[in-house]
């Protein structure tokens, strides 16, 4: 039977066997054409398959409905639809999920004492010098909050809740602090963002049968789009506008953050095709013809 024994169950006519749906994820994985993305997704999944090799059945059973789910997003990512692609490529990127903590983790764990094993509820959280760079070149707000001094009922604030709060608030600060790439990354992201290099192709030419109806998916909302070097340009300036750099100056010590650069190309000529990422909508008229008044969107710091 090998090392992977067989579930009941029955998925597309194919009994779930974990080495099928492997090679089908590799499969559909190897065609991504983002060579950052399809290297990372490659790694990912065959680290996800070992850790879960020896797992109970009820576990296992879990694992492979979310590969399930999983070769159903890279499917779509592969045809263009918008909304799986940039969701494939910001995990891949480190714009969220896993690889986002592996690039935070140091951030967060620069010169952090060691601290007692006692009890997590009644410890202050650390802020690193790296961490309150990256926040600040954000433009993150309420960096530093400050607790109140008395409660609801006149009496002093109680000391045992400072913990509680501070750490809450802390972990906001985390999900809203943009995850550092290192230099060569952010360099190649901003080549890419700007036209100046092109990502490796896959070496598959000829393209998968993926048997997903595009006519049903444009009744829910969804389409595929034709991506072109322009839109996978526009796709990468999405990407770069979430990313920063970071490094240490060796003679002062200080922290310095990188910002992206885009280079703005000259508007495209009519009638050529339209950029599903970032080309807004049909505009909203009154009864009289009139737009509306637009309200300025709020700032997203990634």
């Amino acid at each position: 039977m090998g090392r992977y024994h067989i579930i009941p169950g029955v998925w597309r006519g194919v009994e779930a066997r974990p080495l099928i749906i492997y090679r089908h994820l590799i499969r559909q994985v190897g065609v991504l054409q983002d060579d950052v993305t399809r290297n990372f997704f490659k790694r990912h999944i065959r680290e996800r398959f070992e850790e879960g090799r020896d797992d109970e059945k009820k576990r296992l059973t879990q694992h492979l409905q979310e590969a399930r789910h999983g070769i159903n997003l890279i499917k779509k990512a592969n045809l263009g639809y918008p909304k799986p692609l940039i969701k494939v490529m910001e995990i891949a990127w480190g714009r969220r999920g896993k690889r986002r903590h592996e690039l935070l983790r140091p951030i967060l764990q620069y010169g952090k004492p060691e601290l007692p094993h006692d009890d997590p509820r009644t410890r202050y959280p650390f802020t690193s010098k790296p961490f309150r760079a990256l926040l600040q070149k954000a433009h993150v707000k309420n960096i530093e909050i400050k607790l109140p001094e008395k409660n609801i009922w006149d009496d002093p604030f109680p000391v045992a809740r400072e913990p509680r709060i501070l750490q809450r608030h802390h972990t906001k600060l985390v999900e809203q602090c943009p995850a550092p790439l290192s230099f060569e990354d952010f360099d190649r992201l901003q080549r890419l963002a700007n036209g100046e290099e092109t990502a490796i192709p896959p070496r598959r030419k000829v393209p998968l049968r993926n048997n997903i109806d595009p006519e049903e998916d444009v009744k829910n909302g969804e389409r595929p789009h034709e991506m072109t070097p322009r839109s996978w340009r526009r796709l990468y300036q999405r990407i770069l506008q979430q990313s920063l750099a970071i490094r240490q100056d060796p003679e002062t010590g200080s922290w310095k953050v990188l910002a992206p650069e885009i280079v703005l190309k000259r508007p495209e000529a009519d009638g050529e095709e339209v950029d599903f990422f970032l080309v807004p909508g049909p505009q909203k008229l009154t009864r009289q013809g009139k737009p509306y008044k637009v309200q300025p969107p709020e700032k997203e710091y990634w």
